[in-house]
């Protein structure tokens, strides 16, 4: 017997107060923890300020750049001192990673873990995945694909380096971190604090 899933319909988030914006930012990593434990966003006004920030237009526009900046980076000559994802990987995937970022750019909603769960797969600069091999990538990407239209996760975040603080360790700023040291001027660089 196959198993129902009931498919509830996505509907905008109520813009939070300012003090309840500052709060879900502050607790963003233990939000996006529970987003992707399955958390209803609309059990909280915190997980709420956080959804809605996750499924913002411009959070979803800062997504999509980073998948098309690592698609871009295919032709592009390996950066020095830098880690990157295998190309052989990326290349594989290369018609996902588009469809992604057009998912993403498309105008229909999306589900915050899922957005929690690309963001953390484009934070780790697609490294996890796609340093094993092409196959392990395209895994992580369907299930983040899936996210996207609220199948649940099962995946969790990737803890943080014991022995490194990051001020603002979310995949959001995460990413914008990455998106900057990228060349991506529209994004100041962040600063960090050392342990």
């Amino acid at each position: 017997m196959m198993p129902t899933t009931t498919v509830t319909k996505l509907r905008p988030f109520p813009a939070p107060s300012v003090p309840t914006r500052i709060a879900a930012r502050a607790a963003a990593r233990r939000l996006d923890r529970q987003l992707l434990a399955g958390s209803d966003p609309r059990s909280s006004v915190l997980l709420a300020a956080r959804a809605g920030t996750l499924t913002s237009r411009a959070h979803r526009e800062a997504l999509a750049g980073g998948l098309e900046r690592i698609l871009a980076a295919l032709d592009a000559p390996a950066p020095r001192m830098r880690v990157v994802p295998s190309r052989g990987s990326i290349r594989a995937n290369e018609n996902e990673l588009r469809a992604l970022a057009e998912l993403l750019r498309a105008p229909a909603p999306v589900h915050a873990a899922g957005v929690v769960f690309l963001a953390s797969l484009l934070s780790d600069g697609l490294g996890r995945a796609s340093r094993a091999e092409p196959r392990a990538l395209a895994r992580e990407l369907r299930a983040a694909r899936a996210a996207l239209g609220g199948a649940a996760t099962a995946h969790p975040l990737p803890r943080r380096n014991a022995g490194a603080r990051v001020r603002g360790g979310t995949p959001a700023t995460r990413l914008h971190d990455s998106l900057a040291l990228q060349g991506n001027r529209a994004l100041p660089a962040r600063r960090h604090e050392a342990a």
